[in-house]
């Protein structure tokens, strides 16, 4: 497109540097940011916001910290650019300063609430992860399916198997997620929470006496 007459413009750029970010395709995404600072015209919130999403995907110190560079430098910011930064800060193992951007951030969807819980669940903060999922209920946020994916990882982990049982039953009662595919992890994770459950009510109430 660079050596033709038609201009790339700041939506061109955004959709290369999103498709850079799944790629993993850093050093080119990069080289991309360096052409951008040199042409101030091709910066919106889109933009910066796949350059925060770029930086996070990276990985390690280094990146989230360029991430949080251009996150400061924006004016304007949506839930998708917290969103990215949450995720970077998870991503380099570090929850408290994901989890003080979560508390600081404007507006929440439910992507923010996942992340949140997920990002807390594989960093070993799973009593943390179930607490904010009861948080968010009282908050009346409504979940989805990757949430309870994520929620349902906390209660193995935990063996909070109330919990699992009460999401089962939701599964299996609710009608909207009746009138929904059901994701391949989410049918796994239930199948793993109610063999769980199907064990311990398996287990004798009192301690047999060896022969």
């Amino acid at each position: 497109m660079e050596k033709s007459t038609a201009m790339p413009d700041g939506y061109t750029y955004s959709y290369v540097l999103n498709g850079c970010a799944k790629g993993g395709l850093f050093r080119e995404g990069q080289q991309l940011h360096a052409k951008i600072l040199k042409n101030w015209s091709l910066i919106n919130v889109f933009v910066q916001t796949n350059l925060v999403n770029l930086y996070s995907c990276t990985g390690g110190e280094y990146g989230v910290h360029d991430a949080r560079k251009v996150f400061d430098e924006m004016i304007e910011k949506n839930v998708v650019t917290w969103n990215s930064l949450l995720l970077g800060y998870f991503r380099n193992g570090d929850v408290d300063e994901a989890l003080r951007n979560f508390d600081e951030m404007p507006d929440k969807n439910v992507i923010s609430w996942t992340i949140v819980i997920a990002g807390c669940t594989q960093n070993g903060r799973c009593q943390q992860a179930l607490a904010l999922f009861c948080l968010m209920q009282r908050r009346c946020v409504e979940f989805d399916q990757v949430t309870l994916v994520a929620v349902l990882s906390a209660c193995a982990e935990l063996g909070a198997l109330d919990l699992g049982k009460w999401i089962h039953s939701r599964v299996v009662e609710s009608s909207r997620f009746r009138n929904e595919q059901v994701l391949v992890s989410l049918y796994n994770a239930l199948i793993h929470i109610t063999s769980a459950v199907k064990r311990l009510e398996t287990y004798p109430t009192h301690p047999v006496e060896p022969q």
